[in-house]
């Protein structure tokens, strides 16, 4: 079923909330690009037409996601945990949008329908020829992905271990990132899942190796971002 979960978005009311973020992302990322609205609004009236029957992403964080994909100046995007590939599709839009086609893309998600699902959805939105995606344990296929890693976005959500494997993924994710490289990290503000954050938080601390991070409540369910040093 195609989506209908964005179909009511009113865009003119949400242009102060737009202009915080780019706000907010400049502070963090230290960067002084601007995403184009217009380019993101040509993205997400293709989301619009996404195979998607309910989603955890707001419209507000999808614009989020693709002014970091500007924003990092990234060319090399992975992403763990796709259910339908709205949220790394977004923020692969937004890094073609900055680099063109030198951006490569990696979904990694364990569950086969998930990748069948976002493997269309990124045909739908003009990204096929970009994204690579892999269905399996995504620490096996991150074992496999050669550095550099620009932008890295965490949001498994395993049917046993649920989130539980931010960390270790975190971990084996930090050695491939690059100085200047982003980490995020979804639903860092849901009350379920604030232990896994708080171990997140405390390795992207105690590691040395990120500034940061920044939790940002762009909606209810919220964001962690960090900063490879």
């Amino acid at each position: 079923m195609r989506s209908q979960v964005y179909a009511e978005i009113d865009w003119e009311r949400e242009q102060a909330g737009v202009a915080a973020i780019d706000d907010i992302l400049r502070q963090v990322i230290r960067s002084p690009v601007r995403p184009q609205f217009s380019r993101f609004l040509a993205h997400f009236q293709r989301v619009q037409q996404f195979e998607v029957d309910q989603t955890g992403f707001s419209a507000m964080m999808l614009y989020f996601l693709y002014a970091v994909g500007v924003m990092s100046d990234a060319k090399r995007v992975v992403g763990i945990g796709l259910y339908a590939g709205i949220s790394f599709c977004t923020l692969t839009a937004g890094a073609r949008d900055a680099n063109g086609d030198e951006v490569q893309g990696l979904g990694l998600d364990e569950n086969p329908d998930h990748v069948a699902a976002s493997r269309l959805n990124a045909h739908r939105s003009g990204l096929d020829n970009l994204i690579e995606f892999i269905a399996g344990p995504p620490r096996i296929a991150l074992g496999a992905v050669k550095a550099p890693i620009d932008l890295f976005m965490l949001d498994v959500h395993h049917p046993v271990r649920e989130k539980d494997d931010y960390l270790p993924l975190a971990r084996q994710a930090t050695p491939l990132m690059r100085p200047g490289s982003i980490l995020l990290a979804h639903d860092a503000c849901v009350p379920r899942w604030q232990g896994v954050i708080d171990e997140l938080v405390g390795f992207l601390r105690g590691s040395g190796c990120y500034d940061g991070p920044w939790t940002l409540p762009v909606d209810s369910t919220g964001i962690l971002v960090a900063v490879r040093r």
